[in-house]
């Protein structure tokens, strides 16, 4: 908890503010919802873009940048000094990082309607709270004379290359430089999303599923090879070396599928969160495996398997990550409101439905190689899904950001 630095704030702001986590996971909460509504609509034709970007582009620009971050911040704002043993982060410095990265991302989203104007100050926003984060994880790291900083080295890498790839976006918004959009998409993905999330996985999975010895045995080795293996697979999408990503794919789909079996994922877990994670850290292997056949396929005939490219990128961004977002957020929204990490049947029934997002997202790419008409239709099924899934999720867990404890 932060100290009791907020006195004469007015309730729900007082509650807001009263744990780390709270605005970011609040903020995106809303964003998930927010923006993929706006994105069908935009396929749609009914809200064109005024950004000079392409369609995919913003989407994965949304996505990376402006979507996932919202939990980072909460995320390692609040496990981050508990690792290294450090006072909290100050007050003050929570609300400015919260305000900064929402208005940010507000002025982001408006200005792929309005212009690249808007585009610009959101980044730069977005880009300075990246800074500040960086800054203060940065502060924490050299502080701490914890002796275990072994696994917050690899978070803190993938910050520092989180706010590498948000200072290339700066540079693309206000350039409309092809290439180092794609760089930004490469770093964000590859240098930024897939490090820090292995990383908190790699740290938290175990101890949120610890029931027996083995659950809790990590590959010494394991982090620095995803860390390597990822920033391959990062230079070779900047280059858009599509038909050699299978040489970063295969040494991914290995390295993780080890440590899966090291932690004996099919076991029965004690709770649902539990499973929920494992399953998390199974589309991993599965993306990275659908990813490798693709690109060399591509090595062998020279032809770019698209579609199913795509498909094994969303096995990733949304069965892996996504799964893994729902499961931590939700986990530790329940603990540190001083609820039960037991779910009820609602929470248990979401985290089954969820699976139907990447199934139907993944599934339908895969067909739709050869039949383009599945792989359309199950890109407005899956955004839509998504919607309806946040909108139940967050009319459960949004209110409790904004309430005391019970």
């Amino acid at each position: 908890m932060l100290p009791v630095v907020t006195k004469g704030l007015k309730q729900p702001v007082l509650a807001l503010f009263s744990d780390v986590h709270r605005p970011f996971f609040l903020g995106g909460g809303i964003f998930a919802i927010v923006s993929i509504s706006l994105w069908l609509l935009n396929l749609t034709g009914i809200t064109p873009y005024a950004w000079v970007a392409v369609q995919k582009q913003i989407h994965m620009t949304q996505m990376i940048y402006f979507f996932f971050p919202f939990f980072f911040f909460g995320f390692l704002l609040t496990i981050f000094p508990r690792l290294l043993s450090v006072p909290a982060v100050p007050f003050h410095m929570i609300v400015l990082l919260f305000l900064l990265y929402f208005s940010g991302a507000v002025t982001f989203t408006v200005g792929i309607y309005a212009g690249a104007a808007w585009v610009c100050t959101g980044v730069l926003l977005a880009a300075l709270s990246f800074a500040l984060l960086t800054f203060w994880l940065l502060r924490i790291f050299r502080q701490s004379t914890y002796p275990h900083k072994f696994v917050p080295a690899f978070m803190l890498a993938g910050i520092i290359f989180g706010l590498i790839g948000m200072l290339m976006l700066v540079y693309f918004a206000f350039t409309a430089n092809a290439v180092s959009g794609r760089i930004a998409e490469a770093i964000g993905l590859y240098g930024f999303l897939l490090p820090t999330i292995y990383a908190v996985s790699y740290r938290m999975v175990p101890i949120f599923t610890a029931a027996t010895g083995h659950d809790v045995t990590r590959d010494r080795y394991g982090l620095p090879l995803v860390f390597v293996f990822s920033l391959l697979r990062m230079f070779l999408t900047a280059a858009d070396l599509y038909e050699f990503y299978w040489l970063a794919d295969i040494g991914l789909f290995c390295v993780i599928t080890h440590q899966l079996w090291r932690w004996r994922i099919w076991q029965p877990k004690a709770y649902v969160i539990q499973a929920i994670l494992h399953w998390a850290m199974a589309w991993l292997p599965l993306a990275f495996l659908l990813a490798a056949v693709t690109s060399f396929a591509a090595w062998l005939t020279g032809e770019r398997w698209l579609v199913i490219e795509q498909a094994a990128l969303h096995a990733l961004v949304i069965g892996g990550f996504g799964t893994l977002l729902l499961g931590m957020v939700t986990r530790v929204t329940l603990g540190h409101a001083g609820f039960s990490v037991i779910t009820d049947r609602y929470t248990t029934m979401l985290f089954y439905g969820f699976q139907l997002i990447p199934v139907m997202r993944v599934g339908s790419g895969l067909l739709g190689e050869a039949l383009p008409q599945f792989s359309i239709a199950g890109i407005y099924m899956a955004g839509l899904a998504w919607v309806v899934f946040f909108i139940l999720w967050g009319w459960r867990y949004l209110p409790i950001y904004l309430k005391g404890l019970p």
